[in-house]
């Protein structure tokens, strides 16, 4: 289970910096940034964030 953690961790942050760097991309552009670069960022941070509370609701 910690390895689940530690491995979706990473994950998250390696999906993160391209994602970021799109959004600043874009921002410099077109002082814009797509609806569907902030969603897949939100959904990959909601997801993270629901795998570390069951690890946790598993622990307790």
């Amino acid at each position: 289970m910690i390895l689940r953690i530690i491995v979706s961790t990473v994950v998250l942050i390696l999906f993160s910096i391209p994602l970021i760097s799109t959004i600043r991309k874009e921002y410099r552009e077109n002082n814009r940034v797509s609806k569907w670069s902030v969603f897949f960022l939100v959904l990959a941070v909601l997801l993270w964030l629901a795998l570390v509370i069951s690890f946790f609701a598993y622990i307790m």
